[in-house]
C-alpha cells in the first residue's frame, strides 16, 4: 500500500507546464463565476421580476451558451485557441460589467444572451488547448486537473458571491467582470504550443471527417445528451427535492451539495491516475453511468428509505459516478476528431452540455409540476440506463 502523499504526488506529477497554466487561468475565471449561481435571485430580488421571468433569464443564458460553444470551436480551428480564449475572457468581462447598468429587463436579457455567447466560447477553445498541449497518455489526467480547477473555482465563487450579494447584487457582476478580464490578461501573456489552421492546412482539413458525418461520434453525442439531462438534475431539481420531498433544512442541503465538490477536489486526480490505462475507457465510463442509474433509483425509493441515506448516500454515489465518467468522457470524444478540427468536435460536445442543461430544468420542472418527483427520477433512471447501452456499443 502506498502512502496517501505518494499517491497524490504520482497523480499530479508529469503534467506539462502549459496544462497547469491553463488550469490556473480556469481557476481564476471560475472563482469569479458568481452571476449564474445567483441570477434568479438577482432577477427576482433586484429587478423585481417574477420567478417565471427569472427562469427565462436562465434559458436565455443557456441559448447564448449554445451559440458560444458553436462558434467558439470553429473560431478556434480557424484563428487558434489562444486568440479565442483571450477574446472570450476579456470580452465576457466587459459584458459582465455592462449588465447591471441595464434597468430594462428586456435589455438585460439581450446583454445576458451576448454575455453567454462570448463567455461560453471559452470552453471549446480551452478544450482544444488541452488537447494540443497534452499527449494521449496524460490527456485524461489533464482534463481531471482542469475539472479540479473548475470545481475549486466554483466553490470559491459561490462562497464569495453569497457575501457580495448580501451587500449589493451589482457587486457580483463587477467581480465576475474583473476576474474574467484579469484571467484574459494573464492568458494574453502566456505562450502555448499552437495548433492554428491557416491556408497551408486547408487541404489537410478537408480530409478530416466532419462531426455531423461521423456516425460513432453522433451516437456518442446522443448518449451524452441523455447523460447531461440526468446529470443537471443535480443542480436544478435535486436541491428542490431535498427541501420539498425530503423536508431537509437548508443548512443540511448546503452540506450535502458541497460534498460533491469537496470529494471531486480531494480524490478525483488520485482515482483517475490509479485507473487510467489500467482499465478500458468503456468499462470506466459505463461504470460511472451505472452509478447514476443507482442514484436515481435511490431517489425513487423515498417512501422506503431514510431521508439521510437518500441525501448523503445518494450524493456519494452520484459523485463517484461523475468522477468515473466525466474526465474520461471529456478526453475520449477527442478520439473522434482529426488533426485539425478539434474545435469543431469540441463545439458540438459543449453544445450538447448546454442543451442538456436547458432541457434538464425545463422538462424536469414540467414533470415535477404534473406528476411529482418519483416519476422524474424513474425517467432519469431509464434514460441513464439507455445511456449505458449507447456507451457500451459505441465506446471502444
Amino acid at each position: 500500500m502506498q502512502s496517501p502523499i505518494k499517491l497524490y504526488q504520482q497523480a499530479f506529477t508529469g503534467l506539462p507546464k502549459n496544462i497547469w497554466l491553463l488550469s490556473f487561468v480556469m481557476l481564476i475565471n471560475r472563482s469569479g463565476t458568481m452571476v449564474l449561481a445567483f441570477l434568479t435571485l438577482y432577477c427576482t430580488q433586484y429587478l423585481h421580476q417574477t420567478p417565471k421571468l427569472a427562469g427565462l433569464a436562465i434559458a436565455v443564458y443557456g441559448l447564448g451558451s449554445i451559440l458560444g460553444a458553436y462558434f467558439g470551436g470553429r473560431l478556434s480551428d480557424k484563428f487558434g485557441y489562444h486568440f479565442v480564449q483571450v477574446s472570450a475572457l476579456i470580452g465576457g468581462g466587459f459584458f459582465f460589467i455592462l449588465a447591471p447598468f441595464a434597468q430594462n429587463f428586456h435589455v438585460f436579457l439581450i446583454i445576458i444572451f451576448l454575455l453567454a455567447a462570448v463567455n461560453e466560447s471559452f470552453r471549446p477553445a480551452n478544450t482544444a488547448a488541452i488537447a494540443a498541449n497534452s499527449t494521449p497518455e496524460i490527456r485524461t489526467r489533464s482534463f481531471a486537473l482542469l475539472r479540479l480547477a473548475m470545481n475549486f473555482g466554483w466553490s470559491i465563487g459561490t462562497f464569495l458571491g453569497g457575501i457580495l450579494s448580501h451587500y449589493d447584487y451589482k457587486y457580483l457582476f463587477f467581480a465576475d467582470g474583473c476576474t474574467s478580464i484579469f484571467a484574459g490578461l494573464i492568458m494574453l501573456t502566456l505562450k502555448f504550443k499552437t495548433a492554428e489552421i491557416h491556408k497551408n492546412h486547408l487541404e489537410e482539413a478537408k480530409l478530416d471527417v466532419s462531426p455531423l458525418k461521423n456516425k460513432p461520434f453522433i451516437y456518442f453525442i446522443l448518449g451524452t445528451l441523455l447523460y447531461t439531462f440526468c446529470f443537471f438534475q443535480l443542480f436544478t431539481n435535486i436541491p428542490l427535492f431535498y427541501k420539498v420531498g425530503l423536508n431537509l433544512d437548508e443548512q443540511i442541503i448546503g452540506i450535502v451539495m458541497s460534498l460533491n465538490g469537496v470529494l471531486i477536489v480531494m480524490i478525483e486526480m488520485v482515482l483517475v491516475n490509479a485507473i487510467d490505462h489500467k482499465y478500458s475507457k468503456k468499462i470506466i465510463i459505463v461504470s460511472g453511468t451505472l452509478l447514476m442509474v443507482f442514484f436515481y433509483l435511490i431517489n425513487s425509493g423515498m417512501n422506503f428509505l431514510h431521508a439521510f441515506f437518500i441525501a448523503f448516500g445518494g450524493m456519494l454515489i452520484i459523485t463517484f459516478g461523475e468522477i468515473l465518467s466525466l474526465p474520461f468522457m471529456n478526453s475520449y470524444y477527442l478520439k473522434f476528431a482529426g488533426k485539425v478540427n478539434t474545435g469543431k468536435y469540441a463545439s458540438i460536445y459543449m453544445m450538447t452540455w448546454s442543451i442538456g442543461q436547458i432541457l434538464a430544468g425545463y422538462i424536469g420542472g414540467m414533470i415535477i409540476n404534473s406528476y411529482g418527483f418519483p416519476p422524474l427520477w424513474m425517467v432519469c433512471s431509464a434514460l441513464s440506463l439507455l445511456c449505458v447501452f449507447i456507451y457500451f456499443k459505441v465506446i471502444k
